[in-house]
């Protein structure tokens, strides 16, 4: 990969790398780190990226809505993504404040947009992280290898729950031999549009 020269071909590049992993199940960036602090510990998870828009600065995951990540978000929006690409050396970061959506047109649209199969997990009875007392998905024992129809998930429906991202703060960095870069951008609420400076990586 070329060096970079351009900050606003950084962010470009941000971008619609991003915007590729919510829309490519194989691309590199399909599955990136997501990270909250809880009860003054720090959490990480890899989740699946579902949706990504520069427009609206939004990353969107869905997940149960009685796991641990939901709670952390409650008590305090500020989280963290985390991106790296081993083939290219390139790393991307992204903070910004997250809101979760249960009952409302985020949440219904994402449901509605998602195969049945996708959606199955939220069958489980109990909460993920429940103890158990041997390796078990928590799902009904009927529909274990089941062909999922809409009809088989809807009782999932209450345990679902979309994950918003709002981006406002963005880190690039890139590994080039003999020559790391590193950007950082900052949204720029007056102007509508991220600001960006080169650092030392």
């Amino acid at each position: 990969m070329n060096p970079w020269t351009d900050l606003d071909e950084v962010c470009d590049l941000v971008w619609s790398e991003i915007e590729a992993g919510a829309s490519d199940p194989s691309h590199i960036f399909r599955t990136p780190t997501f990270a909250t602090t809880g009860g003054k510990q720090p959490q990480v998870r890899t989740v699946v990226l579902r949706a990504a828009d520069r427009q609206e600065r939004h990353l969107i995951f869905h997940t149960d809505r009685r796991t641990g990540k939901t709670d952390d978000i409650r008590s305090g929006g500020r989280i963290a993504w985390h991106v790296w690409d081993p083939e290219r050396s390139i790393q991307i970061r992204l903070q910004g404040d997250a809101s979760i959506h249960t009952s409302d047109d985020v949440a219904d649209g994402m449901w509605a947009s998602e195969p049945a199969a996708n959606l199955a997990h939220y069958l489980k009875s109990e909460a993920p992280g429940t103890g158990v007392s041997a390796p078990n998905d928590g799902l009904p024992g009927h529909l274990s290898s089941h062909e999922w129809s809409e009809d088989d998930v809807a009782a999932g429906r209450s345990n679902f729950a979309v994950v918003r991202t709002v981006i406002d703060q963005i880190d690039a960095l890139h590994l080039l031999r003999g020559n790391h870069q590193r950007a950082v951008f900052a949204w720029n609420a007056g102007e509508k549009r991220f600001d960006g400076t080169w650092i030392i990586p």
